[in-house]
């Protein structure tokens, strides 16, 4: 399902249920976590590789980033149409 917004329609199908996040959550304040990542794959991992490893990470953005974001433009005009 889809959801207006004022910046077109969000798909709502990708989210995650509110109880298994606050699972995730719940986890991490037990551990007494001073932060947590709680993301879809594979978000997280591109985030985290940004943050923690950013020389390694740009060469990858480099070499694959750019084909990655034309063929996901492609599949988003695709379901437009």
């Amino acid at each position: 399902s889809a959801k207006d917004t004022p910046y077109g329609k969000e798909d709502m199908s990708k989210r995650m249920e509110t109880d298994q996040f606050a699972k995730y959550m719940a986890i991490a304040m037990v551990n007494k976590l001073d932060e947590c990542w709680i993301s879809p794959e594979p978000g997280l991992w591109v985030v985290y590789a940004s943050q923690y490893i950013p020389s390694i990470f740009t060469w990858l953005y480099k070499r694959y980033g750019l084909r990655h974001m034309k063929k996901l433009r492609h599949n988003e005009e695709k379901k437009e149409n």
